[in-house]
């Protein structure tokens, strides 16, 4: 650690990383407080550009944004060509200036770095691997936990209960600074396995850090960890707070008695679909699969059980409707030793009428047990995984002007999807007078919307222009969807 700057002065956060494999890209989000420090400038370090041409880039596009929020919401480098970096090395230099005396982070909030095979390499940004200087300030430990919400588990049906096995080994210590900069350990796990607000266990890392505990009786329960981390080496700074805690809510499942069908798929939709007492559907996200795109293939499997005991031979009926409740596919297919039968059938490709199938399609299993027919259910959403509906803000625009586009994405995934955005402006000669491209998450429900400033050339002929635009799984990838076009008028 080195002390802060004076008010006013600017000094550069490296952003550095340590022992790495062979990777092409790389990207992170950075985080501070911006009442007491002002990016200056972005610049991207050596790791990657040393080794070959590489694109780079952040956003928001402009400091005065950045600013606002104190946020560098995304920032990515790529290798152009077959080129890969490893080893150590440094990312990017941060400039910033101190606006007023105080203490704040610089805050890798989330990180991720691809091999050549776009797969992602594992790292941390907690214990070094990737590493910003910070201006001191003290760190307090951070619970958490698996299972994560909304896991499942089910009653056995011989005992009537079932057993969770909890693991807090994904909390993290705390730092403090006083005398000198040093780590927290964590002393106490502090359990609360039943949601009454009393910790039922607490005790050390070896016998309450990674634990097992049983539940009797189905219902949703909101399970609380909280870490203890005191400062081993007073005095403690004022700032420094040593404990932490997270709620996970898990749900624990009646047993499943006598004859049943589960049906999912390579995607989830795992557990009953309907209520075997009432036929109604049980809710997102038990009965539904994630989401499906054109061309993709569906694997679906079907699990026949008695008393949760799994049954070999026996013969499924497999039928698969569309959005229109339109028969798609009609199969059988016999159970294996783990008694799951499977089969598989392929997303409709783009045609004339191909969006017209977009909408909830629908997978039924039916299966005779001992004389009982027994039926479940699994939905899914069919459709572009990502959706964009794009507005020209501003036109006409001028030769030599700024187009504004306004781009709103969401997504029909349960789960967020990393989306590489290219705009490229026509005139009317079909010449390119301008472009832009953007890396973003769409999240899951919410989406995403991103504003961007592009300059029209000056060169640029007047008449009608054209704004294309596409979303990419990321730079190099594959197509979400169709292009989208939206025509706007250059002026002299």
């Amino acid at each position: 650690m080195t002390p802060p700057p004076n008010v006013g002065e600017e000094f550069v956060v490296t952003l550095h990383i340590e022992y790495t494999p062979p990777i092409v890209m790389w990207m992170t989000r950075v985080q501070w407080n911006p009442s007491i420090i002002s990016l200056v400038k972005v610049k991207e370090g050596p790791f990657l550009s040393d080794i070959g041409t590489t694109a780079f880039l952040y956003r928001p596009p402009n400091l005065t944004e950045i600013n606002m929020e104190g946020k560098i919401s995304e920032m990515t480098a790529i290798i152009l060509g077959y080129a890969t970096a490893s080893g150590t090395g440094d990312l990017a230099y941060l400039t910033f200036r101190l606006e007023k005396v105080g203490g704040t982070k610089v805050d890798i909030y989330d990180s991720y770095l691809l091999d050549t095979e776009g797969n992602f390499v594992s790292h941390s940004a907690v214990d070094g691997m990737i590493n910003p200087h910070l201006i001191p300030q003290p760190k307090p430990p951070k619970a958490d936990f698996a299972p994560p919400t909304c896991a499942r588990y089910r009653l056995s049906p011989d005992t009537s209960l079932v057993t969770v096995k909890f693991n807090a080994s994904l909390s993290q210590i705390g730092w403090d600074l006083l005398p000198e900069n040093h780590s927290c350990p964590i002393t106490e796990y502090r359990w609360d396995f039943d949601g009454d607000a009393v910790f039922d266990l607490v005790g050390p890392s070896e016998t309450a850090q990674i634990l097992e505990w049983n539940y009797t009786e189905p219902r949703d329960i909101s399970v609380t960890l909280e870490v203890y981390a005191p400062d081993p080496t007073p005095p403690t700074d004022a700032d420094y707070k040593n404990s932490s805690r997270v709620t996970h809510t898990i749900h624990i499942l009646p047993p499943l008695l006598g004859p049943n069908i589960d049906v999912y798929t390579n995607k989830g939709g795992l557990d009953q679909g309907i209520d075997p007492n009432t036929g109604e559907l049980y809710p997102y996200p038990i009965a539904w699969s994630d989401a499906f795109a054109p061309q993709e293939e569906v694997k679906v499997y079907a699990l026949a059980t008695y008393s949760q005991e799994p049954l070999e031979g026996m013969l499924v009926t497999l039928e698969v409707k569309d959005s229109a409740d339109q028969m798609r596919v009609s199969r059988t297919a016999i159970t294996n030793s783990s008694g799951i039968a499977e089969m598989t059938f392929r997303m409709p490709w783009l045609d004339s009428n191909g969006e017209s199938l977009f909408g909830n399609w629908t997978i039924t299993g039916r299966v005779n047990i001992a004389g009982s027919v027994v039926e479940d259910i699994c939905r899914f959403r069919f459709g572009y995984l990502v959706s964009i509906n794009v507005t020209v803000v501003n036109s006409p625009v001028p030769r030599g002007g700024t187009l504004n586009i306004t781009i709103d994405m969401q997504t029909i995934s349960f789960s967020s999807q990393e989306v590489y955005i290219t705009i490229i402006l026509y005139d009317e000669l079909d010449v390119p007078v301008g472009s832009a491209a953007d890396s973003l998450t769409v999240e899951a429900e919410k989406g995403a919307t991103r504003n961007y400033e592009i300059e029209v050339q000056d060169t640029a002929f007047v008449g009608v222009g054209t704004a294309y635009v596409n979303a990419f799984t990321q730079l190099g990838g594959t197509a979400y969807r169709p292009e989208l076009s939206k025509t706007f008028i250059i002026s002299g």
